[in-house]
């Protein structure tokens, strides 16, 4: 691939809304672009993207591309990784990024195979070598309790996953409006090796997801059983946030696995976490360092968790949990 040039994005969208990871990945591929004197470009597949393209233009990039028809409404990996890897190589971009979310892990590796080049998965922090100008990438390694920088070889394009929540937000950039370009697509018929026979939503009871929740009340072995995490979900409805765990209430069978916060399961930067019987192992730290401030509770005043919090309670939750949320009660603290 001749001369590559520009930072290039996977954007993904969920209903009528653009995801989160879009916008931490625009935010994430401006700093790039700027590092390398070169544009930012972000790429949309689907159908019925016309809606989502009018929110997104001014997001402070300069291209937007969309491959857009019906034979992509709905995900598939081998005409998604087709289409993308046909529109990669007619644009010879620099670097070229994906979320590490499901659709990122499913197809970031398809992609890299297709074009025989490199990927860095799970990376927690993208940045540009100044003499090299390659892209480095700062991921967790043993067990969370360092980070390795990597740095891009020659392929190209440089490729990489980054982990949700290991950027900001973009912000509406009205100096700065996206020129949309619409891919053509010729209906192909394409015979994948997989056919999807029917999709299930997986059922959930959280009204607020743990990615784009401000306030996230998590519990671990400490909370003791489902009564406990009862008394974390009365506290997180008080407070207007969601319920979370570390990895050992999962295991055990107390929450369902989408619960889970570590390195293993969701990274999240809510603006307050309150990390409830948890004892803070690195695993579990690596999902919610990213957070505004955490406040812990805990009977441990040893507890590893006092380190990474910004507030710290020492004491029996069954008491702390319900009085904090009957005052919250009594403060009206949503309104």
């Amino acid at each position: 691939m001749g001369n590559p040039k520009g930072v290039y994005i996977v954007g993904e969208t969920r209903n009528t809304q653009i995801s989160p990871i879009t916008l931490q990945l625009i935010s994430k591929g401006r700093e790039l672009a700027d590092a390398l004197d070169e544009e930012l470009c972000v790429i949309l597949i689907g159908h019925n993207l016309s809606h989502h393209s009018t929110q997104l233009t001014k997001y402070g990039f300069e291209k937007l591309y969309i491959l857009d028809h019906p034979s992509l409404k709905d995900y598939h990996p081998e005409p998604y990784a087709k289409y993308l890897v046909e529109l990669v190589n007619s644009l010879a971009p620099n670097i070229f990024l994906f979320g590490q979310t499901f659709f990122g892990r499913d197809i970031a590796p398809l992609i890299a195979g297709h074009l025989k080049c490199g990927l860095a998965t799970n990376c927690v922090d993208l940045t540009i070598a100044p003499t090299s100008k390659s892209l480095v990438h700062s991921r967790p390694d043993f067990g969370g309790n360092l980070r390795l920088n990597t740095v891009s070889n020659n392929s190209s394009p440089q490729m990489a996953t980054l982990k949700p929540n290991s950027a900001p937000l973009a912000t509406h950039s009205p100096s700065r409006e996206a020129i949309i370009s619409i891919i053509p697509i010729e209906a192909q018929t394409i015979q994948p090796k997989v056919k999807i026979i029917d999709r299930v939503v997986y059922p959930t009871d959280k009204d607020i997801s743990l990615e784009e929740a401000r306030i996230i009340v998590a519990g671990g072995l400490g909370v003791g059983g489902k009564e406990g995490f009862e008394l974390l979900h009365e506290m997180a409805t008080v407070l207007g946030g969601t319920v979370g765990s570390s990895l050992p209430p999962v295991n055990a069978g107390l929450v369902p696995n989408s619960y889970h916060i570590g390195q293993t399961g969701k990274i999240v930067a809510p603006e307050l976490y309150f990390a409830v019987g948890i004892s803070g192992q690195p695993q579990h730290l690596a999902g919610c360092e990213g957070s505004g401030a955490i406040v812990a509770i805990n009977t441990d005043r040893d507890a590893n968790i006092f380190s990474a919090a910004k507030f710290g309670v020492i004491g029996d939750f069954k008491e702390i949990v319900p009085a904090f949320t009957q005052r919250c009660r009594e403060l009206h603290i949503l309104q």
